[in-house]
Order: structure tokens, then C-alpha cells, then sequence
């Protein structure tokens, strides 16, 4: 029963994904959200979010640096929480990168 419990799991997984464009209320939420972990977040721009179970995602971020060049998309996930706004977890790290692609939500 376990096992039938764990295949139901990992084959019903990535239909609890869904890739998602941005509205305008929550592209400015989001933003927010980033503010106090990149330099300049106005510059943001966005690609491949993606939500999974309870809110969760991921999301490419690509956001001027210090010098006023785009840095590169790093990867981004964290929570969408039921009043609208975002939860930023954790970016721009290899440690993301690879959660997000375990979980689905990165090609």
C-alpha cells in the first residue's frame, strides 16, 4: 500500500505544476519580495515560473548588478502566500537550482 501510496505520488507530481505568467499585481508583489535580495530589483525581469504544491515556486530572475549590467537569470523559490504576496526563500544559488529541478519547477 505504501508503495502504490509513493508511484500514485511521483506520477501525480507534475500535473500539481503549473507554469504561470505573472499579472501585473502579482509581477509587482514579487518584486517586493526581492527587494532586499537584489540590488535593483525594478530591474527584474522574469522567466519560467512555475508554482507546485501549497503555493510553492521557482522562478528565473535576471536583475541589473553593481555595475548596471544584467547579471545572468539565477534561479529563485519560495512561497505565494494566500494574502498575495511573495515569500522569498532562497536565490541565486546552485542549492536552489537543484531543488527546483528535483521538485519539476526548473527545466
Amino acid at each position: 500500500m505504501k508503495r502504490l501510496a509513493f508511484l500514485f505520488g511521483v506520477l501525480m507530481a507534475p500535473m500539481l505544476l503549473q507554469a504561470a505568467e505573472l499579472s501585473a499585481e502579482d509581477e509587482r508583489a514579487l518584486r517586493s519580495a526581492l527587494d532586499e535580495h537584489l540590488r535593483d530589483a525594478d530591474s527584474a525581469k522574469f522567466k519560467d515560473l512555475k508554482y507546485g504544491a501549497e503555493g510553492s515556486f521557482c522562478v528565473k530572475v535576471n536583475a541589473k548588478n553593481a555595475y548596471g549590467a544584467y547579471a545572468g537569470y539565477s534561479p529563485f523559490m519560495g512561497m505565494k502566500l494566500q494574502s498575495g504576496k511573495f515569500f522569498i526563500l532562497k536565490g541565486g544559488s546552485s542549492a536552489v537550482e537543484q531543488v527546483c529541478r528535483q521538485q519539476g519547477m526548473l527545466d
